[in-house]
C-alpha cells in the first residue's frame, strides 16, 4: 500500500528577496556611474568662430561635418583634405 505524503514546500527565507535587491540596485547605480562617465570629457562644439579680443584656441582635434547631396563634391573634398593632412 503506497503512502500519499503531501509534497514539501521550500520555506520562504528573507536572505533571497534582500539579495535580489542588493544585486539590482548594485547594477542600478554600476550603471548610473557608467553613465556618467562621459559627461567628464572637455568636447566643445563651435558653429562658428567670431572674431574677438581673445586669440584663436590651439585645436588638437577637429571634427567637421558636411552634408552635401552630390557625392562627388564630398570625395574631392575628402581627397583634398587628405592631402593637406597628409602635408602637415
Amino acid at each position: 500500500m503506497p503512502f500519499n505524503l503531501p509534497e514539501t514546500e521550500q520555506p520562504l527565507t528573507r536572505a533571497m528577496p534582500i539579495y535580489a535587491i542588493r544585486t539590482r540596485l548594485l547594477f542600478l547605480v554600476s550603471i548610473l556611474a557608467l553613465s556618467a562617465v562621459p559627461l567628464q570629457a572637455g568636447t566643445k562644439i563651435i558653429h562658428r568662430w567670431v572674431l574677438t579680443d581673445q586669440p584663436m584656441p590651439k585645436l588638437y582635434k577637429v571634427l567637421v561635418i558636411g552634408v552635401m547631396e552630390n557625392y562627388l563634391i564630398r570625395q574631392e573634398l575628402e581627397a583634398t583634405w587628405s592631402c593637406l593632412r597628409a602635408t602637415n
